[in-house]
């Protein structure tokens, strides 16, 4: 089918009427962009989720295709908390969101209807705030927009400190999942040591015997002693006899202090045979157990601080914190609408309606002659 000549086509009936909608269509538009069009004022602030082990990068801007910059994982849950409704009342409880949306001076297609549900509030609330993670250099970007610039600014301000919060409560949520198992197994070593040692003390106590080991060493060395000593006298007394008689009072004397050293010999000798050596050989059994116990309790209660250390340590270089690249700023011009470049757009659209109509009732009328 050919196109027919628009330079020869001759407005008729309803082609004059298709010709004056496409009109009316673009000065309605036209009254719209620069009458009743509210500005729209943007304010973008930009941040990177990075942990504290990570190295640093000169300069404000991360390098490309670094992802070590920022945790993937903790970059996207900032963004999927920002969109949802959670993030919805926080933004509620600080900032007056209806009057900020709803203000009689905004333009009733962008204004918020003053009965919306707080669902329909998410929804809107999603036009106006735009995060987006940049996988290419680890970049959570968050676009603020509102109807003047203070309260884009605010917007702006109000969503980097939520974003900052919810990294924080990651951040220690990620601490006490490494830290808080070992505290609970040192906690259950500190319990075990403190038991075995009180096992102990009462033990000393019952048997009114400091250590049980020690005594016996004790009662041994005091042993060979008194035995060391009596071969010395009796040495002394065999020696003093060749030159001495027996009745002499240093024969005599040293006779007696023979005598009661063998007495005292004796007397360890029976306290270390009968009931007295097996009460001694039972205390020693039982101290040595308990003593093995707490020695065990006090080694794994050590080896789990040691533990419990590199935890802390390596829970302090997991830290997540908040490195701001872009800070939200007072915008100093409205960003939309661009009423020129909607106004060109319009006209064409205009324009191509009003050739398509024209076309179309130049076939119709030509099919039907």
């Amino acid at each position: 089918l050919a196109v027919p000549s628009l330079g020869r086509a001759r407005p008729r009936g309803g082609t004059r009427w298709w010709l004056l909608a496409a009109l009316a269509g673009f000065m309605a538009y036209t009254a719209y962009l620069f009458l009743w069009a509210s500005d729209v004022y943007v304010s973008e602030v930009r941040f990177a989720v990075r942990q504290a082990d990570q190295p640093r990068v000169q300069g404000a801007m991360p390098m490309m295709g670094t992802p070590m910059l920022a945790t993937v994982t903790e970059s996207n849950a900032v963004v999927q908390f920002l969109r949802s409704h959670d993030a919805l009342q926080a933004l509620e409880a600080r900032l007056d969101l209806r009057r900020m949306f709803g203000a009689p001076s905004i333009d009733p297609l962008a204004r918020l209807p003053a009965d919306a549900s707080p669902e329909r509030l998410r929804r809107y609330l999603s036009s106006q705030l735009r995060p987006y993670f940049d996988h290419t250099n680890g970049i959570v970007a968050v676009e603020a927009r509102a109807f003047s610039a203070e309260d884009a600014l605010a917007l702006a301000q109000a969503t980097r400190a939520l974003a900052e919060e919810l990294v924080n409560r990651m951040s220690l949520a990620a601490r006490r999942g490494l830290l808080d198992a070992v505290e609970a197994e040192v906690a259950d070593a500190e319990n075990r040591l403190a038991r075995a040692r009180d096992e102990l003390r009462r033990f000393r106590e019952a048997n009114e015997i400091l250590d049980p080991r020690r005594t016996a060493e004790a009662s041994d060395e005091l042993r060979a002693r008194l035995e060391a000593e009596i071969a010395q006298e009796r040495a002394r007394l065999t020696q003093m006899r060749r030159f001495t008689a027996d009745n002499a009072p240093a024969i005599v004397q040293l006779r007696q202090r023979i005598a009661a050293l063998e007495g005292q010999l004796r007397e360890i000798a029976q306290r270390a045979t009968g009931q007295n050596a097996e009460a001694l050989v039972g205390a020693l059994r039982g101290y040595e157990t308990l003593e093995t116990e707490a020695m065990l309790a006090l080694r794994s209660y050590e080896a789990l601080l040691g533990s419990l250390e590199r935890a802390r340590s390596d829970a302090s270089r997991q830290q997540l914190y908040l490195a701001e690249v872009v800070r939200p700023t007072l915008p100093r011009s409205a960003a939309h609408p661009r009423r020129l470049e909607h106004l060109g757009t319009a006209a064409a659209l205009a324009l191509l309606g009003a050739l398509l109509g024209l076309l179309l009732a130049r076939t119709v009328r030509d099919h039907m002659h």
